[in-house]
């Protein structure tokens, strides 16, 4: 459990993000939607011969969980993943505007600045970036006249183990991306595969991909006010 604390408080950033990334992709959904209503769901069946009359009770889930590596690698590409979503909207805001915009590359290992790091290095690293992907978000939601959620507060947690959270990190990075991929399908933006993960240790995978997604966000912030003001004139 030697780095529970830190494991704690990206849970807590990912489930704040999750929660304001669901408030403004819904609010931009309900226009496309509008446009191009989806075709009216089939009604229900009212008897089906295939349906169970009795549900079992399913057994226990005793499956152990991942190791930390196996789990922080999976949560660097579903952050990959996430990234990829975000730069189909930084194309199609750029292109709007009249701006190139060449996605694709990956920022430099934070190792090749700073030398050789250790885990909870690399682990205050992430959470630096956090906090700057908290702020970004909450400001980019702003510029839309939207209430962000409040931010994060510092965590007292209990004992638990450091697979157990890393699992936890693991499902609010599906959320988070099973949210993107729905926003750029509604709006119609051209998704393409980044860089993925894969260059280093499970951690400095995540770091890089985290750091990708801010510099992101930082474009999309830079380009927003432009293109709002051309939408609203």
């Amino acid at each position: 459990m030697p780095n529970e604390h830190q494991f704690h408080t990206i849970i807590s950033g990912f489930a704040n993000t999750s929660a304001d990334f669901k408030v403004w992709a819904e609010f931009l959904n309900i226009r496309v939607i509008a446009i191009n209503p989806p075709p009216p769901a089939p009604p229900p069946r009212l008897f089906d011969k295939k349906a169970h009359k009795h549900i079992l009770v399913p057994p226990r889930n005793v499956t152990p969980y991942r190791t930390v590596d196996v789990s922080i690698e999976d949560a660097a590409v579903k952050l990959a993943d996430i990234a990829d979503c975000q730069e189909a909207m930084i194309a199609h805001v750029a292109r709007g505007l009249g701006f190139v915009f060449n996605p694709g590359t990956l920022p430099t290992p934070a190792e090749t600045t700073l030398g050789p790091l250790t885990g909870p290095q690399l682990l205050h690293l992430i959470l630096g970036w956090q906090q700057m992907d908290l702020g970004i978000f909450k400001t980019l939601m702003r510029l839309y006249g939207l209430v962000p959620s409040d931010p994060t507060v510092a965590l007292h947690p209990g004992l638990t183990s450091d697979q157990r959270l890393a699992e936890v990190i693991v499902s609010w990075l599906a959320v988070i991306r099973a949210d993107s991929i729905d926003f750029v399908t509604v709006q119609r933006l051209n998704k393409q595969q980044g860089p993925v993960p894969g260059l280093g240790t499970p951690l400095a995978d995540l770091e890089q991909q985290y750091h990708r997604l801010v510099n992101n966000y930082l474009l999309l912030l830079a380009h927003l006010p432009y293109h709002l003001h051309g939408a609203n004139p």
